[in-house]
């Protein structure tokens, strides 16, 4: 038989073909390893942040929040891998730093003296209701700085007397329970509260389930319908971040039908840790499209493509999330319910809150930021510690995004350098001889208070296991004597010489003036003006150095029509105010020396 070119190609591709399938039905039973901090399926995961909501400012709306919760959150106990969607118990969670509770109640078997326990489905899961309000109870006494939002949903059984016997267990917490009138609560309103999100007929008792914007796109009919749910999941969580900020979001990374919660949640070929994912059954050989966010693995050089190929093997929502969550600008994620959450997961929905913490401060172009959980990555942290108090005082760090020659002291001022005494009254025999310090030439300062600041670069310091000492303390941070080009000096914001003596001042009725031991000696005289801020322009090429006054919408009210490149506007101590360009030379001064 006369065999041409494209009865050969046909053989080939049959070769290619036949070749693909067998790797794919090798590769679909393949176990490839996987610990991910996105999943865990033991009861202690190795991550704890009891206090986590102490940072958010109180007037932070719930739907400005990213909250990590567990879907059917009781369900540990019985029924095993199709059934069971958690591992870690209430309290458990509630310290790992979970905050959403989804709860389904049922009438408790005889054996448990109580109306109304925990179910998922058909399955008991011999928790009683009082017991899971018992569990909130004893956390929120205990940190209360904190919120537990709880999903109440009427699981299985009769409704008749449903509300009934929730509200009789409801009553004996009625000095916990948020009973404001707006649906969306602040942080301080919630602040110490169980807040119930109610799923069930009734009368009013918390916020309704329906005022939520809910992704719950739970049935999988087979393990390949992983991707399509990870697109829900992807889907909401770009749209939380990107909606109205007054619109509250739900999303569940669950799902369940014809496959385990534990896989959805990890992609692993059984429930443990540290399971081996599944594969797919697909190469990307054969399939260089397929499923584009699940990993490629176990990669090799295949002589039929003439490449390397690549199985592709599930991956499971958790890690999914986590993943978008750290490397993807979102701004919110809303509440995000979980099966099986490792610390990865809940420690990525908590950081999404940074931007409604009181602990961060932006001058001359340098971030400063409080943490109580360890120095924050990417930035110069100075451990704040006090020898007689170490068992509260030991993980605490003020940091800035650039080495500004911080120093701290529980000993008293450092030598040469300019040191602000942080102390706290109703504390005087631990914190009295502690200052933080800065080298003496340097652009910024700090002003520490004990009782409150209104002030934009106010950062709170606080400290969750000693908060009724640690409540209102403030580190403002200051420009010094030196506002860097393009920035800005606010209403009532001032630099001072290093001698203490001059000050420039942006006045808020809008005039820009020099004072000397409190007499002004020089002034913009643009009292009465629109003008709300000084700045320090910028330019291309670094060419500013010109210092305005600017009104609200950025209108330049006064200037001193000066330039030079990548300059410094620095209030000397002789009294003269002066812009100098990147070689110290002056480009523009107020002629006020020597006062």
């Amino acid at each position: 038989m006369k065999i041409n070119c494209t009865t050969k190609s046909i053989q080939l591709a049959i070769k290619q073909s036949v070749i693909a399938t067998s790797l794919m039905t090798i590769t679909m039973g393949t176990a490839i390893a996987h610990n991910n901090p996105g999943y865990s399926h033991d009861d202690h995961i190795g991550y704890s942040n009891p206090n986590w909501m102490a940072s958010i400012q109180n007037g932070a709306l719930l739907s400005e929040m990213s909250i990590p919760g567990t879907h059917d959150s009781g369900a540990y106990n019985f029924g095993g891998d199709a059934v069971e969607t958690q591992t870690m118990s209430l309290s458990t969670q509630l310290n790992s730093g979970i905050r959403a509770w989804d709860i389904r109640l049922g009438s408790c078997l005889l054996e448990i003296p109580s109306a109304l326990c925990v179910y998922h489905g058909v399955a008991p899961q011999y928790i009683a209701f009082d017991s899971v309000l018992q569990e909130a109870e004893n956390f929120l006494t205990a940190n209360p700085s904190e919120t537990v939002l709880m999903r109440i949903k009427h699981e299985i059984g009769t409704k008749a007397m449903f509300e009934h016997f929730v509200n009789a267990d409801l009553n004996r917490v009625d000095h916990l329970l948020y009973k404001g009138q707006s649906d969306n609560p602040t942080m301080g309103e919630m602040r110490g509260k169980i807040v119930i999100l109610q799923n069930y007929d009734g009368a009013d008792k918390g916020i309704p389930w329906s005022s939520f914007d809910t992704q719950d796109n739970y049935n999988l009919d087979t393990n390949w319908d992983l991707y399509s749910k990870w697109e829900s999941v992807k889907g909401h969580l770009d749209k939380s971040s990107s909606g109205a900020t007054v619109t509250k979001y739900i999303n569940f990374l669950s799902g369940s039908g014809g496959s385990f919660p534990y896989f959805v949640a990890s992609g692993h070929s059984s429930p443990a840790t540290g399971a081996s994912r599944l594969s797919t059954g697909k190469t990307i050989g054969v399939f260089p499209n397929s499923y584009p966010d699940f990993p490629r693995v176990a990669c090799a050089f295949n002589p039929f493509i003439w490449g390397e190929d690549c199985t592709i093997a599930f991956e499971g929502t958790n890690t999914l999330t986590m993943d978008r969550l750290n490397n993807n600008p979102i701004l919110r994620a809303g509440i995000v319910y979980a099966d099986f959450p490792g610390g990865g997961l809940i420690d990525s929905v908590i950081r999404k809150n940074e931007s409604l913490t009181a602990r961060r401060s932006t001058v001359n172009n340098v971030d400063f930021a409080w943490s109580s959980s360890g120095p924050i990555e990417g930035m110069h942290c100075r451990m704040i510690s006090e020898p007689s108090d170490p068992n509260t005082w030991h993980d605490n760090y003020f940091c800035s995004s650039r080495d500004v020659g911080m120093r701290w002291s529980s000993s008293g001022p450092i030598g040469g350098m300019k040191c602000t005494q942080i102390l706290e009254p109703s504390d005087p025999h631990t914190w009295h001889d502690n200052y933080l310090c800065l080298p003496g030439s340097s652009e910024f300062g700090f002003q520490w208070s004990y009782s409150g600041s209104e002030n934009a670069n106010a950062v709170q310091w606080h400290e969750a296991a000693d908060p009724h000492t640690w409540m209102d303390n403030y580190l403002t941070v200051i420009h010094g004597d030196t506002l860097v080009q393009s920035s800005y000096l606010e209403a009532n914001e001032q630099i001072v010489s290093h001698d203490g003596r001059h000050r420039l001042l942006m006045q808020s009725d809008g005039n820009l003036v020099i004072y000397s031991n409190n007499q002004p000696i020089w002034a913009t005289n643009t009292p009465g003006s629109t003008a709300v801020r000084a700045h320090l322009t910028n330019g291309i090429f670094g060419i500013g150095g010109n210092l305005t006054l600017l009104d609200a919408q950025n209108q330049v009210v006064w200037q001193t029509n000066s330039s030079g490149v990548n300059t410094r506007l620095v209030m000397q101590s002789d009294g003269n105010l002066v812009i100098y360009d990147a070689n110290n030379a002056p480009v523009w001064a107020s002629n006020t020396c020597c006062r």
